[in-house]
């Protein structure tokens, strides 16, 4: 079929306000039959060139023949080569580490690193930060309470009138 490109440009623009009669839609649907007839035909045949070029290949591999002779793969061969775990379980990847326990790790090192850190004595540390309290204390200026206020030590702020709201 020369017209094949003008044939899917007429399929492609078919809507429901195309006006054909029964025996034009009847040809139209026979033309696109035969061209998807034909378009299955030379893709079976592109499938048996290529599969004849495949067992081609395979054939001349064959004649070749390879003078190694193979073993069976071993258990652990094959679990490592779909990635299993050691002990034949489904999921892939080596098995998870076991968590560490507080319990487990020595007194006075991180877990991380195997450095001892100086152990800090605190009682001296206690009394330093008591001794900086109270020099802090005696540092800061005493505000007045209560009557000590109206003694005049400290000058009262003058009362402002209040606006007179019921105007």
């Amino acid at each position: 079929m020369p017209d094949v490109e003008e044939l899917c440009d007429t399929v492609d623009n078919l809507t429901h306000r195309n006006r054909f009669t029964q025996e034009e839609m009847d040809e139209l649907k026979l033309k696109v039959n035969r061209l998807y007839d034909e378009f299955v035909v030379t893709q079976m045949a592109d499938d048996e060139v290529m599969w004849s070029a495949t067992e081609a290949r395979i054939d001349s591999a064959l004649a070749e023949g390879n003078s190694a002779p193979s073993k069976p793969m071993t258990e652990e061969e094959w679990r490592k080569l779909h990635r299993l775990r050691p002990n034949g379980k489904r999921k892939p990847g080596p098995l998870p580490k076991k968590k560490k326990n507080i319990y487990e790790i020595p007194a006075g090192t991180s877990g991380l690193a195997e450095e001892r850190t100086p152990s800090l004595d605190c009682d001296e540390l206690e009394r330093q930060w008591l001794e900086n309290y109270i020099e802090e204390q005696k540092n800061e200026p005493q505000f007045l309470k209560g009557k000590r206020v109206r003694n005049g030590s400290v000058p009262m702020q003058p009362v402002k009138p209040a606006a007179n709201i019921w105007i």
